[in-house]
């Protein structure tokens, strides 16, 4: 239903207003709340946190997401 609004007439190319679209979504999304941290003021352990504890919590909701497909089905 929203083919128009994100694609040219060709089907191939995007339109600027789907870009726009996506991109006000994506920086919606964005915590900016906190302070801004910059990896040069950060050390290789401190980086090192940050990652894996990202990466536990993308893969808690990865595998919600999987334990409710189980149970849809």
């Amino acid at each position: 239903p929203t083919r128009a609004t994100f694609f040219e007439p060709n089907l191939r190319s995007v339109a600027p207003q789907g870009v726009d679209f996506v991109m006000k979504h994506f920086f919606g999304g964005l915590d900016t709340t906190g302070p801004a941290v910059h990896g040069a003021d950060m050390s290789g352990a401190e980086r090192a946190s940050q990652l894996s504890d990202s990466m536990a919590a993308a893969e808690l909701v990865c595998e919600d997401m999987l334990l409710e497909k189980f149970n849809a089905a």
